[in-house]
């Protein structure tokens, strides 16, 4: 019998990690799932703990096949998979105790397309802390459609496009061609606009199940590279491109989103170094040729955006008109590291353990 729920977990250089992060899934208060591991390759012991874990409990499935990076990992799983909803979590990450059951009832009474629902941060030390998300998650579990959900995004400052605080209705995912694009490190980001371009049920609960693991050594989202802030600068591109002849209903609230993620691109432009790869600190430098076309293209995509469309970039906008590129990128860049310090925009202790 086909499961419900099925679980995709990509695997990739996360030893440390796997087995706490599938546990988290097994030992949930809701049992009908099935567990996709996709071992994509990985040089370490990740293929063999995923084959041990798979003999202790007949829910878990698993995929070999050759690195092709996330995106890549996580379609596979997709095509494997045969529950009628589908969950995403990262191999770094973990589910929260007993959440499952009151999430998945949520979601089978909506039957909306697409489910978002809130999360933790835990770091390394074991503090745990509630992740900035503003009003979007009211304790309220509502339904809405895809131009509604899109203001109250833009309200929260946040697009929320991580794809392992969603559940997903397997066939939606298929039958609109919802798979990930694989080639790129902003993956969720650009998935996450297609799906709000298709999306005709989304519903929103408070639930939070997800428990992000932050500042891993190593981790995609821990480390700022020339080619992350070129797929950022892709996906804008690929909006504006999409939107030329398009007047969708959704277009004034994406391209919004694209001005956020102008201001991202230009904060980590500034905290990547002009210089070759440093031996001593492990942070790979931006060449100057790279430089150069990244600002350009920067600026080029500042003319085709309205930079007082989104909150969370009207500052910005001020600045970079009355001061320039390079003043803004200073101070954007700051910004960033000291965010990932949680020494500004400081998340809030969920376990009073201060980090």
């Amino acid at each position: 019998m086909k499961p419900q729920l099925s679980v995709i977990i990509p695997v990739f250089k996360v030893e440390d990690y796997l087995e706490r992060c599938v546990k988290s899934v097994l030992t949930q208060d809701y049992r009908d799932l099935e567990v996709i591991l996709v071992d994509d390759g990985s040089p370490d012991r990740c293929p063999q703990i995923c084959d041990e874990l798979a003999e202790t409990d007949e829910r878990i499935i698993v995929i070999h096949k050759p690195n092709g990076g996330l995106s890549s990992a996580r379609n596979a799983g997709i095509e494997k998979a045969t529950g009628e909803y589908l969950a995403f979590l990262d191999s770094d990450d973990q589910w929260a105790e007993g959440k499952l059951k009151t999430l998945m009832s949520e979601v089978v009474q909506s039957s909306s397309d697409i489910v978002f629902y809130a999360s933790r941060s835990i770091y390394e030390d074991g503090a745990l802390y509630q992740r900035a998300e503003s009003n979007f998650f009211t304790g309220v579990f509502r339904t809405t459609d895809s131009v509604n959900l899109y203001k109250e995004l833009i309200d929260s400052g946040n697009l929320h496009e991580s794809a392992c605080t969603k559940i997903v209705k397997r066939n939606f995912i298929l039958d609109n061609g919802l798979k990930f694009k694989s080639g790129m490190l902003c993956e969720d980001t650009e998935w996450m606009f297609r799906v709000l371009r298709t999306a005709d049920n989304v519903a929103i609960s408070s639930v939070p199940l997800f428990i992000c693991t932050e500042n891993r050594a190593g981790s995609i989202t821990n480390t700022a590279s020339t080619r992350s802030i070129r797929d950022m600068l892709s996906i804008i591109e690929g909006s504006l491109a999409f939107y030329s002849n398009s007047d969708s209903i959704t277009k004034q609230y994406e391209l919004a989103h694209c001005a956020y993620l102008w201001s991202i691109c230009v904060g980590l432009y500034n905290t990547i170094p002009s210089t070759p790869p440093l031996r001593q600190t492990g942070v790979r430098g931006m060449p100057s040729t790279d430089r150069k076309e990244i600002r350009t293209r920067l600026c080029v995509v500042a003319k085709s955006l309205d930079l007082n469309s989104h909150p969370k970039s009207r500052k910005v906008s001020m600045v970079y008109r009355l001061l320039g590129f390079r003043f803004t990128a200073n101070i954007l860049g700051l910004y960033l590291k000291l965010l990932r310090k949680n020494l500004v925009n400081k998340k809030k202790p969920v376990n009073g353990k201060e980090n």
